[in-house]
């Protein structure tokens, strides 16, 4: 799913590069996300570039970590140090608190 291009419904621009995710990935794992799609019924955006203090490469470990349920010690090297703020910023599910107590 992650690879199927064909099926992503929504675009994360930060640092001016886009992230085609699903929607129901980022509704499903986010309280944030979740309040985000609930409330813009009227907005026929597909799109969102409010990262501020996130770079793209963050940003894009932590749609991974969203997908995959793991940290790939690699390409999520630097989300990890953050990840207790990611989770409280994004209002990530429980299952994500499970995965910092993991690392």
């Amino acid at each position: 799913m992650f690879n199927d291009e064909s099926t992503k419904n929504f675009t994360i621009i930060v640092q001016d590069q886009e992230i085609h995710v699903h929607k129901f990935i980022l509704f499903a794992r986010s309280e944030l996300f979740q309040g985000m799609f609930l409330n813009v019924v009227n907005d026929l955006s597909n799109k969102v570039s409010d990262y501020t203090g996130r770079t793209y490469s963050q940003i894009n470990s932590i749609i991974r970590i969203l997908y995959f349920d793991k940290f790939d010690s690699e390409t999520d090297s630097e989300v990890i140090d953050d990840f207790q703020d990611i989770i409280d910023y994004y209002q990530l599910n429980s299952r994500f608190i499970e995965l910092l107590n993991q690392k």
